[in-house]
């Protein structure tokens, strides 16, 4: 793979994996959402909460649940430079020799430690044919190495990105120390499973995750293990991370009976041998303190039709999507994020009267105005389902 392949594999690719859910629900139809996945062949190893992390209605909707949706492939879709955000238009940078490539999530300037000097970023336009440099800051985040991850100043944000050749940890101890994970791995909502596909539909979540941290700090010497293809067999708990200092949303850390951990919040999926002890304790400790929540979800997303495209926003109309007309709602989503605009006018321009996906992170408020949108699509409604193609 050259270089102007890598531009064209990250651009065609975001952060999603295979993931498949079904919440229940009592007003609406069910949503059925196709959308993209991770598809560099470099990082096939890697995994997101594999079968477990599902497609939420907007958390003010508890009352009107979508029913089963599925999130699969990946989505063959280039943008045109212009449409193209900071990161994804420097796709990779060049930083003392080596390569990096962009996870595309921004990082707080206070977890920055200082200056690494100036890197070079590429990118490329597969339409015009044409690459593109840029002369950008680098700097250290704080306590993580640089030959794993550097945040680069892109546009007015800093941006996580990873070291595109990464060799794999002799131990535990090393991941560990070299990604700050005292600190930086926060362990969120987690569940349990019992097979490499299965988990269980209730989820929890812990006060402090301070003592299953303090047996991972005594496992140091537990060795990076491959035994077997795929992940280790046995019981496991999966717990869901996310990190802006790592640059990861919603990646998993997994704790097996038989004795072993597996993260992928650095894509790749490493495995350490922790030993069945260390691994029961935390086990235990998981099983016996926490404290049962809502289900862990990835995105939230609303679907609709298009009602109106005013300057800055568009205006989405659930009700087709409602057993009952009086349950469908407005939602206004801004269009001042690129990802949300080029939605609306690549690969074709979308008019009022239209379907559409929403995906987005933050909320959907009182007034139903959705906040930090990641991304529209076109959909199609087949009796009461939408859709999202490939």
């Amino acid at each position: 793979m050259d270089e102007k392949d890598l531009y064209k594999a990250i651009g065609e690719t975001d952060d999603h994996d295979l993931q498949q859910s079904e919440t229940k629900q009592k007003s609406k139809k069910p949503f059925i959402f196709i959308a993209a996945a991770a598809a560099l062949a470099a990082v096939a190893a890697a995994f997101a909460l594999p079968m477990a992390l599902k497609k939420e209605a907007p958390a003010e909707e508890k009352s009107k649940e979508y029913g089963k949706t599925y999130i699969a492939a990946e989505n063959a879709v280039v943008f045109p430079w212009e449409y193209m955000t900071e990161a994804e238009k420097n796709a990779v940078v060049f930083l003392g020799g080596d390569m990096y490539v962009a996870r595309d999530c921004k990082i707080d300037p206070a977890l920055l430690e200082g200056p690494l000097g100036e890197c070079e970023g590429k990118g490329y336009d597969v339409y015009a044919e044409k690459e593109y440099r840029a002369k950008l800051a680098a700097s250290k985040i704080k306590g993580v190495n640089e030959k794993l991850l550097i945040a680069v100043k892109v546009g007015e944000d800093n941006v996580v990105y990873r070291r595109y050749e990464a060799e794999s940890p002799k131990t535990w101890g090393e991941f560990y120390d070299k990604l700050a994970l005292d600190k930086n791995l926060v362990l969120g909502k987690y569940a349990f499973g019992e097979d490499s596909y299965r988990i269980d539909d209730k989820w929890y979540e812990l006060t402090s995750d301070a003592y299953i941290k303090s047996v991972l700090a005594e496992c140091k010497n537990a060795p990076c293990s491959v035994k077997s293809v795929g992940s280790p067999a046995g019981g496991r708990v999966t717990f869901s991370v996310t990190s802006g200092a790592l640059g990861v949303y919603k990646k998993s850390f997994e704790v097996y009976d038989t004795g072993f951990i597996e993260t992928n919040i650095m894509e790749y999926g490493f495995i350490f041998d922790i030993g069945k002890e260390a691994a029961e304790k935390i086990i235990k400790y998981a099983k016996e303190h926490g404290t049962e929540t809502e289900r862990e979800f990835y995105y939230k997303s609303v679907a609709g039709i298009i009602k109106e495209i005013g300057k800055d926003y568009v205006l989405i109309d659930d009700t087709v999507l409602c057993k009952n007309a009086a349950d469908g709602e407005v939602y206004k989503v801004k269009t001042d994020d690129i990802r949300v605009r080029r939605g609306l006018e690549f690969p074709k321009k979308l008019s009022v009267g239209d379907a559409v996906m929403v995906e987005y992170r933050g909320t959907a408020d009182k007034n139903n105005t959705v906040t930090d949108p990641v991304g529209l699509r076109e959909a199609a409604i087949y009796d009461g389902e939408a859709y999202v193609q490939e």
